[in-house]
């Protein structure tokens, strides 16, 4: 995953809001993220993220791109998408681009050859106002993002996404653009399979307690997450079976649970996936 930013104090925090979101909702390893403050000439800048997103990159891997420049464009970042998404689609790298900036450059660039264009999620023109109401200022199109990511399953659809992405911009003025074929904005953000309307919902282990014997979750209320809930592991899926039950929610999109069948909290990993099973009957 790599993030770019502009000098901008707010295109900054976008960055930063990304990246938080996507290792505690999405579960990618930290280590992945790699925020860029583009200062090089556009194609030395271009040359550095097709090497970070697709040459480094297997094929069948997942691969994120997100650009926020507030005010200014995309700057050096202007030129070279057409070359970048072809790249992505002859090494076969699910390339997803999200960007937050002045310029439709991403989605004209993607346009052009139907075949190999990525998933582009982008801000359009006009970007809205910024917003301070997630305890940071953001750009109205990354904090509406970021709540949408924030509470979705991590196998939502993009389209379903996409659509609690318009629906929280339409007071602000701001007309988001969603480009890519349709079978795959019908799948998760990383290309992977998505989650079938009415399917149980999905959440992985953020971390781990293993003293008070405690998992955390990147679900909480907005999954329907409630104490004595129990999910049961998915994947990996040669591992041992194993069960949850949430001892406690924690807002919208957290929740503590522990080891009800499977061993002890030892048999759990950082990462691992599990699916809602049952909860008890409301009272």
């Amino acid at each position: 995953m790599l993030v770019v930013a502009s000098q901008d104090p707010i295109a900054a925090s976008d960055a930063d809001g990304l990246r938080d979101v996507l290792t505690a909702r999405f579960g990618v390893d930290v280590g992945r993220c790699v925020i860029v403050r583009p200062g090089a000439q556009a194609a030395t800048l271009m040359r550095d993220l097709q090497r970070r997103l697709v040459e480094d990159a297997a094929p069948g891997d997942a691969s994120l791109l997100y650009i926020s420049a507030r005010g200014r464009g995309l700057g050096a970042a202007d030129v070279g998408f057409a070359g970048l998404y072809r790249a992505a689609a002859e090494r076969r790298v699910k390339l997803t681009v999200i960007v937050d900036a002045d310029s439709d450059i991403a989605v004209q660039a993607q346009s052009r050859d139907a075949v190999e264009t990525p998933l582009v999620i982008a801000a359009g023109r006009d970007r809205g106002v910024p917003s301070h109401d997630l305890g940071r200022a953001y750009s109205a199109f990354t904090s509406a993002l970021l709540r949408a990511m924030g509470a979705a399953d991590v196998d939502t659809p993009v389209d379903a996404l996409f659509q609690q992405l318009e629906t929280t911009l339409a007071s602000t003025g701001s007309n988001p653009v969603l480009g890519g074929p349709g079978e795959r904005r019908a799948r998760g953000m990383f290309g992977q399979a998505a989650r079938a309307d009415g399917a149980p919902a999905r959440m992985s282990v953020i971390s781990i307690d293993r003293g008070a014997g405690l998992v955390l979750l990147n679900g909480g209320r907005a999954m329907g997450l409630a104490p004595a809930c129990v999910l049961k592991r998915v994947t990996p899926e040669n591992g041992p079976s194993l069960r949850l039950e949430v001892a406690s929610v924690i807002g919208v999109s957290r929740a503590e649970a522990s080891v009800a069948e499977g061993g002890g909290i030892n048999n759990a990993g950082g990462g691992d996936l599990f699916e809602l099973e049952r909860c008890p009957e409301p009272r």
